[in-house]
């Protein structure tokens, strides 16, 4: 068994996988890492690519082209490839395509945790401190376990892999964007692992990505204010106390109620009067962010939202 993967799932972002290869084309056989694109683009953009880095990577480098890919859900790809990868590799580190990988300085801070076996290696640069070690999955969730939403922030033990019911997680949730979250929170669910979040962070954002929009019409409601919730009761029971905790807590750190968050959801179209009305028996389980304020950015004009967020800018100057 190999010690490590890169696991890349794309579609349709050849531009991506082009600077990624081209970033790590003169170091990549200088360590023992292999790469694994999975790629479900309709046409054979990304496929050229590879083909172009065939020789710099040599054997380091793995491709799978899914034709007639039959869901567009990016976590249903990645579990179909965890399945693939979970017994060839003793850690898989999902990489995703908007993420560049510094291969030397990755794998000098990966084989320090690696060589203590830890089950989780999580990179999470909003630590205040250098690394805290978990035992306990409810410990690193609570702290830690919105964020595993990210693709590009964890280094996974096939031991935790191989705990996840694959069968279950490509059967159900496949539409919610969260199944790769699910299944790993499903495989940390006990008092006995041993998992090291660290803030430092080998990484940097690929600049020919396009960023993607939680602004789009419905995206943002269906992701974090019906799906959310359903895919965080569908965890084990070992979760219980904390799945409150866990509905409300990703929607603060990443400020997805906050004033100026709300009134681009109604600008985009994602939040009015009638949509408040029919998310409103929902919403309460997702912030602490008082109802009447939600309506209010609801039922105002845009013009009248707009003067109010510009007073708020000019008085936080002050």
């Amino acid at each position: 068994m190999k010690e490590i993967c890169i696991f890349i799932p794309t579609c349709n972002r050849s531009d991506c996988i082009k600077y990624w290869l081209d970033s790590n084309k003169n170091s990549i056989n200088n360590f023992c890492v292999d790469i694994f694109i999975s790629d479900s683009s309709p046409n054979n953009e990304t496929e050229n690519v590879i083909k172009m880095f065939k020789d710099a990577y040599n054997k380091h480098l793995n491709y799978q082209h899914i034709l007639n890919y039959p869901d567009k859900t990016t976590d249903l790809k990645v579990i179909k490839g965890l399945r693939d990868l979970q017994d060839k590799y003793s850690y898989i580190y999902l990489c995703g395509d908007g993420i560049i990988v510094d291969i030397p300085s990755f794998l000098s801070l990966a084989s320090k945790y690696m060589n203590c076996k830890y089950d989780i290696i999580h990179f999470n640069k909003n630590l205040d401190v250098n690394e805290i070690i978990f035992h306990s999955g409810i410990d690193f969730a609570k702290k830690c376990g919105w964020y595993l939403t990210y693709y590009g922030v964890t280094l996974t033990s096939n031991k935790i892999i191989k705990r996840i019911n694959f069968e279950d997680m490509l059967n159900d949730y496949r539409n919610t964007g969260f199944l790769y979250w699910k299944g790993l929170m499903t495989g940390i669910a006990s008092e006995h692992e041993k998992i090291v979040s660290t803030n430092l962070f080998p990484l940097s954002i690929n600049p020919k990505k396009k960023q993607n929009s939680s602004y789009q019409p419905g995206k943002f409601i269906n992701f974090w204010v019906i799906n959310w919730p359903k895919v965080v009761d569908s965890l084990p029971e070992y979760y219980n106390e904390i799945k409150p905790f866990l509905k409300k807590d990703i929607g603060k750190q990443l400020n997805l109620y906050s004033f100026n968050n709300l009134v681009e959801l109604r600008r985009t179209g994602n939040l009015d009067k009638t949509i408040y009305k029919q998310i409103a028996p929902m919403i309460h389980l997702v912030t602490d962010v008082p109802l009447y304020k939600i309506n209010t950015i609801a039922i105002l004009p845009l013009p009248i939202l707009r003067a109010i967020r510009k007073i708020k800018n000019i008085v936080q100057k002050f």
